[in-house]
Protein backbone atom coordinates (compact mmCIF):
# COMPACT_ATOMS: atom_id res chain seq x y z
CA UNK A 1 0.00 0.00 0.00
CA UNK A 2 1.44 3.38 -0.96
CA UNK A 3 2.21 5.89 1.95
CA UNK A 4 0.52 8.90 0.41
CA UNK A 5 1.97 10.87 3.81
CA UNK A 6 5.53 10.33 2.47
CA UNK A 7 6.89 13.24 0.55
CA UNK A 8 8.80 11.08 -1.79
CA UNK A 9 5.57 9.02 -3.24
CA UNK A 10 3.13 12.38 -2.95
CA UNK A 11 2.43 12.96 -7.11
CA UNK A 12 4.41 9.67 -7.81
CA UNK A 13 4.27 7.07 -10.33
CA UNK A 14 3.25 4.64 -7.83
CA UNK A 15 0.27 6.61 -6.18
CA UNK A 16 -0.80 7.76 -9.64
CA UNK A 17 -1.23 4.39 -11.05
CA UNK A 18 -2.50 3.05 -7.71
CA UNK A 19 -5.43 5.48 -8.94
CA UNK A 20 -5.45 4.85 -12.74
CA UNK A 21 -5.27 1.77 -12.74
CA UNK A 22 -9.10 0.96 -11.71
CA UNK A 23 -10.05 4.08 -13.73
CA UNK A 24 -8.06 2.83 -16.87
CA UNK A 25 -9.90 -0.64 -16.50
CA UNK A 26 -13.43 1.22 -16.21
CA UNK A 27 -12.85 3.23 -19.18
CA UNK A 28 -11.70 -0.27 -21.41
CA UNK A 29 -14.44 -2.37 -19.98
CA UNK A 30 -17.38 0.88 -21.36
CA UNK A 31 -14.98 1.00 -24.90
CA UNK A 32 -14.83 -3.09 -24.93
CA UNK A 33 -18.99 -2.89 -24.78
CA UNK A 34 -18.43 -0.34 -28.39
CA UNK A 35 -15.55 -2.64 -29.37
CA UNK A 36 -17.42 -5.76 -28.88
CA UNK A 37 -20.53 -4.82 -30.80
CA UNK A 38 -18.54 -3.18 -33.71
CA UNK A 39 -16.65 -6.35 -34.31
CA UNK A 40 -19.48 -8.19 -34.00
CA UNK A 41 -21.29 -6.17 -36.51
CA UNK A 42 -18.30 -6.47 -38.59
CA UNK A 43 -18.47 -10.03 -38.77
CA UNK A 44 -22.39 -9.53 -39.32
CA UNK A 45 -22.62 -7.28 -42.58
CA UNK A 46 -19.90 -4.53 -44.19
CA UNK A 47 -23.10 -2.25 -44.43
CA UNK A 48 -23.22 -2.77 -40.37
CA UNK A 49 -19.96 -1.88 -39.67
CA UNK A 50 -20.26 1.29 -41.62
CA UNK A 51 -22.99 2.51 -40.43
CA UNK A 52 -22.29 1.77 -36.40
CA UNK A 53 -19.86 3.88 -35.70
CA UNK A 54 -20.49 7.21 -37.34
CA UNK A 55 -23.96 6.52 -35.56
CA UNK A 56 -22.27 5.90 -32.43
CA UNK A 57 -20.08 8.93 -32.34
CA UNK A 58 -23.35 11.39 -33.86
CA UNK A 59 -25.18 9.49 -30.74
CA UNK A 60 -22.40 10.83 -28.58
CA UNK A 61 -22.37 14.36 -29.90
CA UNK A 62 -26.06 14.63 -28.84
CA UNK A 63 -24.88 13.78 -25.08
CA UNK A 64 -21.60 14.76 -24.66
CA UNK A 65 -22.19 18.65 -23.87
CA UNK A 66 -24.20 16.95 -20.63
CA UNK A 67 -21.48 14.54 -20.20
CA UNK A 68 -18.84 17.01 -20.29
CA UNK A 69 -20.32 19.45 -17.70
CA UNK A 70 -21.29 15.88 -15.14
CA UNK A 71 -17.27 14.89 -15.68
CA UNK A 72 -16.69 18.37 -13.58
CA UNK A 73 -18.52 16.61 -10.34
CA UNK A 74 -14.73 14.75 -10.15
CA UNK A 75 -13.16 17.53 -10.20
CA UNK A 76 -15.48 19.11 -7.73
CA UNK A 77 -15.51 15.58 -5.26
CA UNK A 78 -11.89 15.55 -5.63
CA UNK A 79 -11.23 19.10 -4.42
CA UNK A 80 -13.64 19.30 -1.38
CA UNK A 81 -12.27 15.50 -0.54
CA UNK A 82 -8.48 16.93 -0.41
CA UNK A 83 -9.83 19.81 1.53
CA UNK A 84 -11.95 17.49 4.00
CA UNK A 85 -15.33 18.87 3.52
CA UNK A 86 -17.81 16.01 3.33
CA UNK A 87 -20.71 18.28 3.10
CA UNK A 88 -19.27 19.80 -0.60
CA UNK A 89 -18.84 16.28 -1.72
CA UNK A 90 -22.59 15.75 -1.20
CA UNK A 91 -24.06 18.63 -2.60
CA UNK A 92 -21.62 18.22 -5.75
CA UNK A 93 -23.13 14.35 -5.96
CA UNK A 94 -26.55 15.93 -6.60
CA UNK A 95 -25.79 18.98 -8.24
CA UNK A 96 -24.77 16.53 -10.71
CA UNK A 97 -28.03 14.49 -10.11
CA UNK A 98 -30.36 17.23 -10.52
CA UNK A 99 -28.54 18.48 -13.87
CA UNK A 100 -27.81 15.02 -15.15
CA UNK A 101 -31.82 14.43 -14.97
CA UNK A 102 -32.52 17.51 -16.54
CA UNK A 103 -30.16 16.01 -19.56
CA UNK A 104 -31.92 12.95 -19.94
CA UNK A 105 -35.25 14.78 -21.01
CA UNK A 106 -33.64 16.81 -23.29
CA UNK A 107 -31.34 14.55 -25.04
CA UNK A 108 -34.54 12.46 -25.85
CA UNK A 109 -36.08 16.00 -27.20
CA UNK A 110 -32.74 16.04 -29.61
CA UNK A 111 -32.84 12.56 -30.93
CA UNK A 112 -34.99 13.81 -34.33
CA UNK A 113 -32.55 16.45 -35.06
CA UNK A 114 -29.39 13.58 -35.18
CA UNK A 115 -32.13 11.91 -37.30
CA UNK A 116 -32.25 14.43 -39.49
CA UNK A 117 -28.56 14.67 -39.89
CA UNK A 118 -28.02 11.19 -41.02
CA UNK A 119 -30.91 11.75 -43.59
CA UNK A 120 -29.27 14.57 -44.98
CA UNK A 121 -25.69 12.70 -45.31
CA UNK A 122 -24.22 11.19 -48.39
CA UNK A 123 -24.22 7.58 -47.43
CA UNK A 124 -25.81 5.26 -49.00
CA UNK A 125 -29.30 4.33 -48.60
CA UNK A 126 -28.69 1.31 -46.54
CA UNK A 127 -26.21 2.44 -44.34
CA UNK A 128 -28.60 5.50 -43.84
CA UNK A 129 -31.25 3.38 -42.26
CA UNK A 130 -29.30 1.31 -40.40
CA UNK A 131 -27.64 4.67 -38.45
CA UNK A 132 -30.94 5.84 -37.71
CA UNK A 133 -31.50 3.07 -36.32
CA UNK A 134 -28.76 2.55 -34.06
CA UNK A 135 -28.53 6.49 -33.29
CA UNK A 136 -32.53 6.30 -32.47
CA UNK A 137 -32.27 3.86 -29.71
CA UNK A 138 -28.90 4.54 -27.85
CA UNK A 139 -29.48 8.51 -28.20
CA UNK A 140 -33.33 7.69 -26.75
CA UNK A 141 -31.20 6.00 -23.78
CA UNK A 142 -28.12 8.87 -23.97
CA UNK A 143 -28.85 10.00 -20.19
CA UNK A 144 -28.79 6.59 -18.63
CA UNK A 145 -24.53 6.80 -18.73
CA UNK A 146 -24.66 10.39 -17.80
CA UNK A 147 -26.77 9.14 -14.56
CA UNK A 148 -23.64 7.04 -13.59
CA UNK A 149 -20.97 9.49 -13.95
CA UNK A 150 -22.33 11.18 -11.26
CA UNK A 151 -22.14 8.06 -9.44
CA UNK A 152 -18.91 7.38 -10.50
CA UNK A 153 -17.09 11.15 -10.09
CA UNK A 154 -18.02 10.27 -6.64
CA UNK A 155 -15.93 7.20 -6.51
CA UNK A 156 -13.09 8.52 -8.63
CA UNK A 157 -12.61 11.81 -6.78
CA UNK A 158 -12.58 10.27 -3.50
CA UNK A 159 -10.33 7.60 -4.89
CA UNK A 160 -12.50 4.48 -4.74
CA UNK A 161 -11.21 3.79 -8.41
CA UNK A 162 -12.13 -0.04 -7.70
CA UNK A 163 -15.72 0.49 -7.45
CA UNK A 164 -16.29 2.21 -11.33
CA UNK A 165 -13.96 -0.54 -12.15
CA UNK A 166 -16.18 -3.28 -11.04
CA UNK A 167 -19.22 -1.71 -12.28
CA UNK A 168 -18.13 -1.83 -15.51
CA UNK A 169 -16.71 -5.22 -15.73
CA UNK A 170 -19.83 -6.52 -15.29
CA UNK A 171 -21.46 -4.00 -17.95
CA UNK A 172 -19.42 -5.26 -20.43
CA UNK A 173 -19.70 -8.88 -19.46
CA UNK A 174 -23.79 -7.89 -19.34
CA UNK A 175 -22.94 -6.12 -23.07
CA UNK A 176 -21.18 -9.44 -24.92
CA UNK A 177 -24.00 -11.21 -23.94
CA UNK A 178 -26.74 -9.20 -25.22
CA UNK A 179 -24.58 -8.32 -28.53
CA UNK A 180 -24.53 -11.91 -29.29
CA UNK A 181 -27.70 -13.50 -28.46
CA UNK A 182 -29.55 -9.82 -30.46
CA UNK A 183 -26.98 -8.97 -33.44
CA UNK A 184 -27.19 -12.70 -34.23
CA UNK A 185 -30.50 -14.22 -32.69
CA UNK A 186 -29.44 -17.00 -30.40
CA UNK A 187 -31.28 -18.68 -28.00
CA UNK A 188 -34.47 -17.76 -29.79
CA UNK A 189 -34.28 -14.36 -30.07
CA UNK A 190 -34.31 -12.61 -33.88
CA UNK A 191 -31.65 -11.37 -35.56
CA UNK A 192 -31.82 -7.98 -35.19
CA UNK A 193 -28.54 -6.74 -36.36
CA UNK A 194 -27.67 -2.93 -35.49
CA UNK A 195 -30.68 -2.69 -33.74
CA UNK A 196 -29.65 -5.74 -31.48
CA UNK A 197 -26.05 -4.13 -31.25
CA UNK A 198 -27.85 -0.52 -29.64
CA UNK A 199 -30.31 -2.62 -27.84
CA UNK A 200 -27.25 -4.62 -25.74
CA UNK A 201 -25.53 -1.33 -24.92
CA UNK A 202 -28.78 -0.04 -23.66
CA UNK A 203 -29.18 -2.96 -21.47
CA UNK A 204 -26.03 -2.96 -20.10
CA UNK A 205 -25.86 0.61 -19.20
CA UNK A 206 -29.16 -0.08 -17.39
CA UNK A 207 -27.37 -2.59 -15.43
CA UNK A 208 -24.59 -0.73 -14.50
CA UNK A 209 -26.55 2.69 -13.43
CA UNK A 210 -28.71 0.01 -10.89
CA UNK A 211 -25.41 -1.11 -9.22
CA UNK A 212 -24.19 2.31 -8.78
CA UNK A 213 -28.04 3.08 -7.32
CA UNK A 214 -27.29 0.12 -4.75
CA UNK A 215 -23.72 0.89 -3.60
CA UNK A 216 -24.37 4.32 -2.80
CA UNK A 217 -28.26 4.89 -1.76
CA UNK A 218 -28.73 0.59 0.03
CA UNK A 219 -25.61 -0.54 0.35
CA UNK A 220 -24.83 1.14 4.39
CA UNK A 221 -21.03 1.09 4.50
CA UNK A 222 -21.26 4.32 1.36
CA UNK A 223 -25.18 5.13 2.60
CA UNK A 224 -23.68 6.19 5.94
CA UNK A 225 -20.00 7.27 4.79
CA UNK A 226 -21.09 9.88 1.96
CA UNK A 227 -24.58 11.10 3.36
CA UNK A 228 -26.24 11.62 0.40
CA UNK A 229 -29.78 10.77 1.68
CA UNK A 230 -29.02 13.45 4.38
CA UNK A 231 -28.03 16.65 2.05
CA UNK A 232 -30.39 16.00 -1.34
CA UNK A 233 -31.33 19.03 -0.82
CA UNK A 234 -31.01 21.91 -4.20
CA UNK A 235 -27.61 23.48 -3.12
CA UNK A 236 -27.92 26.52 -5.42
CA UNK A 237 -24.08 28.06 -5.06
CA UNK A 238 -23.09 24.42 -5.51
CA UNK A 239 -25.07 23.70 -8.53
CA UNK A 240 -23.32 27.27 -10.04
CA UNK A 241 -19.87 25.86 -9.36
CA UNK A 242 -20.94 23.17 -11.53
CA UNK A 243 -22.19 25.07 -14.18
CA UNK A 244 -19.45 27.86 -14.12
CA UNK A 245 -16.60 25.35 -14.72
CA UNK A 246 -18.51 22.29 -16.07
CA UNK A 247 -20.07 24.36 -19.30
CA UNK A 248 -16.76 25.28 -20.64
CA UNK A 249 -15.71 21.48 -19.88
CA UNK A 250 -18.94 20.33 -22.08
CA UNK A 251 -18.05 22.92 -24.62
CA UNK A 252 -14.81 21.49 -25.09
CA UNK A 253 -15.87 18.14 -25.32
CA UNK A 254 -18.35 19.09 -27.84
CA UNK A 255 -16.25 21.14 -30.24
CA UNK A 256 -13.94 17.97 -29.91
CA UNK A 257 -16.68 15.45 -30.87
CA UNK A 258 -18.18 17.03 -33.36
CA UNK A 259 -14.92 18.24 -35.18
CA UNK A 260 -14.56 14.40 -35.39
CA UNK A 261 -18.04 13.47 -36.23
CA UNK A 262 -17.49 16.55 -39.20
CA UNK A 263 -13.97 13.96 -39.98
CA UNK A 264 -15.96 11.23 -40.07
CA UNK A 265 -18.92 12.07 -42.17
CA UNK A 266 -16.64 13.92 -44.56
CA UNK A 267 -14.35 10.81 -45.20
CA UNK A 268 -17.93 9.06 -45.77
CA UNK A 269 -17.91 10.82 -49.10
CA UNK A 270 -14.80 9.15 -50.67
CA UNK A 271 -16.26 5.33 -51.08
CA UNK A 272 -17.86 2.51 -48.92
CA UNK A 273 -14.25 1.01 -48.67
CA UNK A 274 -12.85 4.20 -47.28
CA UNK A 275 -15.45 4.77 -45.10
CA UNK A 276 -15.85 1.29 -43.44
CA UNK A 277 -11.53 1.05 -43.11
CA UNK A 278 -12.27 4.56 -41.45
CA UNK A 279 -14.17 2.78 -39.51
CA UNK A 280 -12.52 0.24 -38.54
CA UNK A 281 -9.25 2.61 -37.57
CA UNK A 282 -11.66 4.51 -35.02
CA UNK A 283 -12.73 1.74 -33.40
CA UNK A 284 -9.06 0.28 -32.50
CA UNK A 285 -8.72 4.24 -32.03
CA UNK A 286 -11.40 3.86 -29.57
CA UNK A 287 -9.88 0.79 -27.39
CA UNK A 288 -6.28 1.92 -27.34
CA UNK A 289 -6.48 5.23 -26.88
CA UNK A 290 -9.12 4.73 -23.46
CA UNK A 291 -5.79 3.67 -21.12
CA UNK A 292 -4.46 7.47 -21.93
CA UNK A 293 -8.06 8.67 -21.28
CA UNK A 294 -8.24 6.41 -17.82
CA UNK A 295 -5.10 7.88 -17.10
CA UNK A 296 -6.03 11.48 -18.09
CA UNK A 297 -9.38 11.11 -15.38
CA UNK A 298 -7.34 9.83 -12.59
CA UNK A 299 -4.78 12.64 -13.19
CA UNK A 300 -7.00 15.36 -12.77
CA UNK A 301 -8.68 14.02 -9.84
CA UNK A 302 -4.92 13.27 -8.28
CA UNK A 303 -4.33 16.76 -8.98
CA UNK A 304 -7.91 18.00 -8.05
CA UNK A 305 -7.13 16.39 -4.36
CA UNK A 306 -3.44 17.86 -3.96
CA UNK A 307 -5.15 21.68 -4.88
CA UNK A 308 -7.64 21.00 -2.34
CA UNK A 309 -5.04 20.23 0.27
CA UNK A 310 -3.09 23.37 -0.68
CA UNK A 311 -0.35 21.76 -2.33
CA UNK A 312 -0.05 22.60 -6.09
CA UNK A 313 3.68 21.91 -5.86
CA UNK A 314 2.36 18.40 -5.77
CA UNK A 315 -0.22 18.38 -8.47
CA UNK A 316 2.54 19.26 -10.83
CA UNK A 317 4.10 16.31 -10.27
CA UNK A 318 1.27 13.96 -10.87
CA UNK A 319 0.95 15.58 -14.58
CA UNK A 320 4.79 14.36 -14.92
CA UNK A 321 4.27 11.09 -13.58
CA UNK A 322 1.26 10.63 -16.19
CA UNK A 323 3.63 11.39 -19.16
CA UNK A 324 5.75 8.67 -17.97
CA UNK A 325 2.98 6.19 -17.43
CA UNK A 326 1.59 7.26 -20.74
CA UNK A 327 4.39 7.29 -23.26
CA UNK A 328 5.29 3.66 -21.98
CA UNK A 329 2.15 2.70 -23.17
CA UNK A 330 2.13 4.86 -26.61
CA UNK A 331 5.41 3.67 -27.08
CA UNK A 332 4.46 -0.20 -26.81
CA UNK A 333 1.11 -0.21 -28.35
CA UNK A 334 2.72 2.11 -31.30
CA UNK A 335 5.29 -0.80 -32.41
CA UNK A 336 2.61 -3.19 -32.18
CA UNK A 337 0.16 -0.96 -35.01
CA UNK A 338 3.56 -0.82 -36.74
CA UNK A 339 4.96 -4.28 -36.98
CA UNK A 340 1.96 -6.73 -36.46
CA UNK A 341 -1.12 -4.46 -37.66
CA UNK A 342 -3.17 -7.70 -38.67
CA UNK A 343 -3.24 -8.70 -35.13
CA UNK A 344 -6.13 -5.83 -34.66
CA UNK A 345 -7.40 -5.33 -38.32
CA UNK A 346 -8.14 -9.11 -38.51
CA UNK A 347 -10.50 -9.29 -36.03
CA UNK A 348 -12.78 -6.98 -38.20
CA UNK A 349 -12.36 -9.22 -41.91
CA UNK A 350 -13.02 -12.52 -40.59
CA UNK A 351 -15.20 -14.25 -43.38
CA UNK A 352 -15.40 -10.97 -45.15
CA UNK A 353 -14.22 -10.23 -48.85
CA UNK A 354 -12.16 -7.05 -48.13
CA UNK A 355 -9.13 -6.46 -49.91
CA UNK A 356 -9.87 -2.36 -50.33
CA UNK A 357 -10.81 -2.23 -46.77
CA UNK A 358 -7.69 -4.11 -45.88
CA UNK A 359 -5.60 -1.91 -47.76
CA UNK A 360 -6.33 1.33 -46.54
CA UNK A 361 -6.36 0.42 -42.92
CA UNK A 362 -3.08 -0.97 -42.67
CA UNK A 363 -2.22 2.82 -43.87
CA UNK A 364 -3.94 4.50 -41.48
CA UNK A 365 -3.06 2.22 -38.74
CA UNK A 366 0.53 3.19 -38.75
CA UNK A 367 -0.74 6.82 -38.52
CA UNK A 368 -2.83 5.72 -35.67
CA UNK A 369 0.20 4.69 -33.50
CA UNK A 370 2.00 8.28 -33.87
CA UNK A 371 -2.01 9.81 -33.47
CA UNK A 372 -1.98 7.92 -29.72
CA UNK A 373 1.12 9.03 -28.82
CA UNK A 374 0.28 13.18 -29.70
CA UNK A 375 -3.20 12.96 -28.02
CA UNK A 376 -1.16 11.22 -24.68
CA UNK A 377 0.79 14.47 -24.37
CA UNK A 378 -2.56 16.63 -25.10
CA UNK A 379 -4.92 14.39 -22.91
CA UNK A 380 -2.13 15.10 -19.57
CA UNK A 381 -1.65 18.74 -20.24
CA UNK A 382 -5.21 19.05 -20.38
CA UNK A 383 -6.77 17.29 -17.79
CA UNK A 384 -3.88 18.92 -15.12
CA UNK A 385 -5.33 22.03 -16.21
CA UNK A 386 -8.67 21.07 -15.89
CA UNK A 387 -7.95 19.38 -12.26
CA UNK A 388 -7.08 22.91 -11.63
CA UNK A 389 -10.56 24.33 -12.42
CA UNK A 390 -8.86 25.71 -15.78
CA UNK A 391 -11.96 24.44 -18.22
CA UNK A 392 -12.54 28.49 -19.56
CA UNK A 393 -9.04 27.93 -21.07
CA UNK A 394 -9.78 24.17 -22.29
CA UNK A 395 -12.84 25.03 -23.88
CA UNK A 396 -10.55 28.61 -26.11
CA UNK A 397 -8.03 25.91 -26.98
CA UNK A 398 -10.47 23.37 -28.65
CA UNK A 399 -12.51 25.86 -30.24
CA UNK A 400 -9.50 27.76 -32.30
CA UNK A 401 -7.81 23.87 -32.51
CA UNK A 402 -10.56 22.22 -34.19
CA UNK A 403 -12.84 24.73 -35.83
CA UNK A 404 -9.69 27.01 -37.44
CA UNK A 405 -7.08 24.21 -38.09
CA UNK A 406 -8.00 20.79 -38.12
CA UNK A 407 -11.93 20.94 -40.10
CA UNK A 408 -10.64 23.60 -42.38
CA UNK A 409 -7.83 21.70 -43.31
CA UNK A 410 -9.36 18.24 -44.01
CA UNK A 411 -11.90 19.55 -45.89
CA UNK A 412 -9.11 20.99 -48.46
CA UNK A 413 -7.13 17.79 -48.13
CA UNK A 414 -10.26 15.24 -49.29
CA UNK A 415 -13.00 18.07 -50.94
CA UNK A 416 -10.31 20.66 -52.92
CA UNK A 417 -7.07 18.89 -52.84
CA UNK A 418 -8.72 15.35 -53.48
CA UNK A 419 -6.10 13.56 -51.31
CA UNK A 420 -6.68 10.47 -49.94
CA UNK A 421 -7.78 9.70 -46.36
CA UNK A 422 -4.34 8.64 -45.25
CA UNK A 423 -3.60 12.84 -45.77
CA UNK A 424 -6.47 13.57 -43.59
CA UNK A 425 -5.46 11.27 -40.96
CA UNK A 426 -2.24 13.01 -40.34
CA UNK A 427 -3.72 16.63 -40.84
CA UNK A 428 -5.40 15.06 -37.18
CA UNK A 429 -2.23 14.29 -35.83
CA UNK A 430 -0.57 17.71 -36.76
CA UNK A 431 -3.94 19.03 -34.89
CA UNK A 432 -3.30 16.94 -31.63
CA UNK A 433 0.36 17.89 -31.72
CA UNK A 434 -0.96 21.41 -31.77
CA UNK A 435 -3.24 20.93 -29.07
CA UNK A 436 -0.59 19.56 -26.75
CA UNK A 437 2.10 22.15 -27.77
CA UNK A 438 -0.96 24.74 -26.29
CA UNK A 439 -2.11 23.15 -23.45
CA UNK A 440 2.22 22.59 -22.41
CA UNK A 441 2.59 26.46 -22.00
CA UNK A 442 -0.72 26.75 -20.29
CA UNK A 443 0.75 24.10 -17.81
CA UNK A 444 4.03 25.54 -17.51
CA UNK A 445 2.38 29.10 -17.07
CA UNK A 446 0.85 28.33 -13.89
CA UNK A 447 -2.06 30.20 -14.95
CA UNK A 448 -4.00 27.22 -14.46
CA UNK A 449 -3.09 27.22 -10.23
CA UNK A 450 -5.01 30.55 -10.09
CA UNK A 451 -8.41 29.61 -10.34
CA UNK A 452 -10.83 28.68 -7.02
CA UNK A 453 -13.31 26.28 -7.54
CA UNK A 454 -13.99 25.40 -3.86
CA UNK A 455 -14.90 27.36 -0.50
CA UNK A 456 -12.08 26.33 1.89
Amino acid sequence: MIDTKNTRTEGGVAELWAMAFPVIITMASYTVMQFVNRMFLAWYSTDAIAAAVPAGILAFNIVCFFSGIISFCNILVAQYFGNGQPRGIARSIWAGLYFSLLSAVIIVLLVPIGVAIIHSSHHSDAVKTMEQQYFAITGTFGGVPIISGVFAALFIGTGKTKYPMIVNIIGNLSNIAFSYIFIFGKFGMPSLGIKGAAIAMVLASIIMLSIYIYLVFIRKEFREKFELLEHYRFHYRTFKKLLRYGIPSGISLLLEMASFTTFVFVVGNINTAALAANNIILSIELISFMPILGCGMATSALVGQYIGKGRSDVAKKVCYSALKLCVAYCGSIGLLFTFVPDLFIYLFTIGQTTDDISNYAHILIRILALFILCDAFNITFGSTIKGGGDTRFHMIAFLLAAWIFFIPGVLVILEVLNLSIAYAWGWSVLYLFLLAIIFYFRFKSDKWLSHKVIDK
